[in-house]
């Protein structure tokens, strides 16, 4: 209970009665002042269904790309009807704009949420009827030119797919509980809180059978190791459907949708903007030499450059030759840029969104690692956040991490094209000019270059086989002597190995900060200066809040405090929120049970419907029931023997402990009662075998 022991004002229930009415009242009072004071969602917070349905809200907000799309580009302004209207007066008709358009999506997130048959069956309808208006306006648009569609296409495509994706959502849930529409009306009865519920307990389970947990880890990661395909399907199972508990936050999912979809934005409109560019630049050529009209691959054929790649090595003194080659380049030049600035764009799309997916990944493994160790593992957040900055990075993560992708996404995309352009460059004047400065630098300097890799990987040999014990598999000197000797005279060799470790550093620190400034999970910025990287401050203030109140271990504890309050009934849902009220039955459910009517239960599940219970229908995932069944065979009277071989090697370490302790000892010798204690042998001779 690391967590509840983290908030101590929290469990310092001051009680100066004994009644337990008063008792239950002050612990909810407790309850919500602590849910009030730390950031996080507001109360009321409907957790359970807000973080279990993660695919739904992603979906809501790709539905809103087309505002998006408004705040970035004129489409909102009032430019075109009155151009001579003030800035102030076109901010203001931009904002309402925008907050009118904003409002048309309420009814989705609002259907998500609340659930019911009417809010499923209204949000079905509301999507179907969007989904069919966006694709007619694709449909219309096609009759306008192949262009247009094009660019109409790569607009409205994320925002047709958003709502046919809830459209299925909100028809499979109408579905799924088409025998609770009596019940289920106006609010769903949030049935993944069981499933919620199963998996907090199953991790409070690892926890206290860490030994076992870690050999089922083990297993895991060494099935991960038998294929590269097998290993990606595991990590998108685990991305998707996470385990011990783990929920990701609304602020998370909108950060990262959000900026997936600006970015797919920015690239349309950059790769639009800069095909209308070159094809302008191209006409210009054409008007000017009509000869020069050659098709896009005519144009990048090999013959084509080779031919255009004359005018280095022309030898004529007429000008107007001169002149039309150097436009044919130039022509040339204008679709080889235009490949590499599609590859340098696609390739820094491609490298954010795999840099969503591991911030997502990275997010998941730290809430899961603080969850079992508490915040030792990331010191930093001990030492730089206080109560401000925890409530700053709730509120400003999110934001942050939308605005550093799109700038990562354009540094990336300025690194790859300078990179691409580079290599073109280096390639086509080595093959089709004279000037093959490349191969002529081979040609002067390969016995250097073949004498220093031989040298190189003759070290390594040398220090692995010669120098080092065991091959380099434990810690050891070998031939000390000759090591010294060795390392006198290679030092003056070992300098060019460290300019160009140098000169390699110089170029791989600026890009992986490219690479890397996208991702505020990780900081660029060296141990000394990390704190200094507001956005790294930012995301560990995020998660700070989001593991305090969303950690399975604090949620157990707190279904542990509203139990007797629950049952005398003090705690209603006024008092507190519906779904979290339903965790505290399902948890009452459980330890009610006794040891016996939770392994049979678990033992006795069909695989064919994998339900919690006879009145759920909501399905669970296979690996978390089978996790289950196998903790109760080790954990739930299975085996009798086991049971009493447990509480004899418990009574042994109490023993143990008793007698071995130090400030026990000294208190015993302290006190003269060395001599008349009970001999170590008769303790342990009545504890048992082990």
């Amino acid at each position: 209970m690391t967590f509840l022991v983290e908030r101590r004002s929290f469990l310092c229930v001051p009680v100066t009665s004994n009644s337990c009415d008063r008792a239950g009242n002050i612990i909810c009072m407790k309850l919500r002042n602590y849910f009030k004071r730390y950031p996080g969602l507001p109360v009321p917070m409907d957790l359970v269904h807000y973080r279990q349905t993660t695919g739904a809200y992603v979906a809501a907000y790709t539905c809103a790309f087309h505002v998006i799309i408004g705040i970035i580009t004129n489409q909102y302004g009032i430019v075109n009807d009155f151009p001579n209207a003030p800035i102030w007066v076109t901010t203001i008709y931009k904002v309402f704009a925008i907050s009118v358009l904003s409002a048309t999506l309420l009814p989705i997130f609002i259907s998500v949420t609340y659930g019911g048959v009417f809010c499923w069956f209204f949000g079905a309808c509301y999507c179907l009827l969007n989904a069919t208006i966006s694709l007619a306006h694709v449909i219309r648009s096609g009759c306008m030119g192949l262009q247009i569609l094009l660019y109409k296409v790569s607009i409205w495509l994320p925002t047709l797919l958003g709502y046919v994706y809830l459209f299925v959502y909100f028809c499979d849930a109408l579905y799924t509980n088409r025998d609770k529409f009596r019940v289920n009306w106006f609010k769903a009865d949030p049935a993944s809180s069981r499933v919620h519920v199963h998996k907090n307990v199953a991790h409070v389970r690892h926890l206290l059978s860490s030994v076992n947990s870690r050999n089922r880890e083990l297993l895991h990661q060494q099935q991960y190791k038998k294929g590269c395909c097998k290993h990606a399907v595991t990590l998108f199972r685990q991305l998707w459907f996470p385990e011990h508990g783990f929920t990701y936050p609304a602020g998370l999912l909108w950060s990262l949708t959000v900026s997936v979809l600006l970015q797919y934005f920015l690239i349309v409109q950059s790769l639009n903007t800069i095909h209308a560019f070159s094809l302008n630049k191209k006409q210009e050529i054409t008007n000017r030499f009509p000869k020069i009209n050659s098709s896009f691959y005519e144009n990048v054929a090999i013959d084509n450059a080779r031919r255009v790649h004359q005018v280095f090595d022309i030898h004529t003194n007429d000008t107007d030759t001169i002149t039309q080659m150097q436009y044919e380049y130039i022509y040339y030049s204008i679709d080889v840029v235009w490949i590499c600035i599609i590859l340098a764009t696609s390739l820094a799309f491609i490298t954010n969104v795999i840099n969503a997916f591991r911030i997502m990944f990275h997010y998941q493994t730290l809430s899961i690692n603080i969850y079992r160790n508490g915040f030792k593992v990331i010191p930093e957040m001990t030492k730089w956040l206080n109560a401000f900055k925890i409530t700053r990075g709730t509120i400003l993560y999110p934001s942050y991490q939308v605005a550093l992708m799109a700038c990562g996404y354009y540094l990336q995309t300025l690194l790859y094209i300078a990179i691409f352009i580079f290599l073109s460059v280096v390639v086509t004047l080595n093959a089709f000019t004279n000037k093959d400065f490349l191969v002529q630098f081979l040609r002067t300097w390969w016995p250097g270059i073949i004498i220093m890799t031989a040298f190189g990987i003759i070290q390594q040999l040398v220090i692995r086989f010669l120098f080092t014990q065991h091959r380099g598999r434990s810690y050891g000197f070998n031939n000390v002597r000759s090591l010294q000797l060795y390392n006198f005279f290679s030092s003056f060799y070992n300098v060019f190995f460290g300019l160009i470790s140098g000169f390699g550093r110089v170029l791989y620190c600026p890009v992986s900060s490219a690479l890397c400034i996208s991702r505020l999970d990780i900081s660029p910025l060296g141990k000394p200066i990390q704190s200094m990287d507001t956005g790294y401050v930012a995301f560990l203030g995020f998660l700070y809040a989001d593991v305090l109140k969303n950690n399975p271990t604090f949620r157990t504890g707190i279904w542990a405090l509203l139990s007797p309050c629950r049952q005398n009934g003090t705690l209603c849902q006024r008092n507190f929120d519906a779904a979290l009220m339903l965790e505290v039955e399902e948890f009452n459910r459980l330890i009610h049970q006794t040891e016996e009517d939770q392994a049979g239960e678990r033992l006795t599940i069909p695989r064919e419907s994998l339900t919690l219970d006879s009145g759920s229908k909501s399905k669970v995932h296979s690996d978390i029931l089978r996790d289950e069944t196998g903790l109760a065979e080790e954990s739930y009277g299975v085996n009798t023997d086991r049971h009493q071989r447990r509480s004899n090697r418990n009574r042994w370490q109490l023993a143990y402990t008793l007698i071995r302790n130090k400030e026990l000892i000294t208190f015993r010798n302290r006190c003269g009662m060395a001599a008349h204690s009970v001999p170590g042998y008769s303790i342990f001779d009545k504890l048992g075998s082990a």
